[in-house]
């Protein structure tokens, strides 16, 4: 078993995070162990740029696959609050109320990504992609 501990900003970068890592543990069917907050075993730098919330709103297939209704993946801006506004928003055009700002969501949205796709839609989501299949290939070995 792996021990997998995450350093994160909030609830929306813990379920994100715990949702890939979790899913990379399975397709590598992999033993881990999360835990918050405190580094060992494994360390792998997940910082979206700009937020979070745009990395669920690119995967719009997945975003479809999950609430019943795609998003439009959103350019590349950092306005303060934006993509928190905009998931907020397709969550509600989905016919849903966001309970915990869409987060709550993350990880079904994670499970259906196409992560092939999602590793060329944006540089920083592609990075921890490539990162997550590095250590859990040398983990499978």
């Amino acid at each position: 078993m792996h021990n997998v501990n995450l350093f994160v900003e909030d609830f929306g970068h813990e379920a994100f995070i715990k949702a890939i890592v979790t899913r990379f543990a399975n397709e590598y069917e992999v033993e881990i162990l999360i835990k918050s907050y405190v580094f060992k075993d494994l360390t792998v730098c997940a910082i979206p740029d700009p937020h979070i919330e745009r990395w669920l709103l690119i995967g719009s297939a997945a975003f479809k696959a999950v609430l019943g209704k795609g998003c439009a993946a959103p350019d590349y801006k950092c306005e303060r609050d934006r993509y928190k506004k905009l998931l907020i928003q397709a969550i509600r055009d989905a016919g849903l109320s966001p309970l915990l700002g869409g987060m709550e969501h993350a990880e079904d949205i994670v499970n259906a990504m196409d992560l092939e796709r999602m590793e060329q839609a944006d540089d920083s989501l592609g990075k921890l992609i490539k990162a997550l299949h590095k250590k859990f290939k040398e983990w499978n070995n």
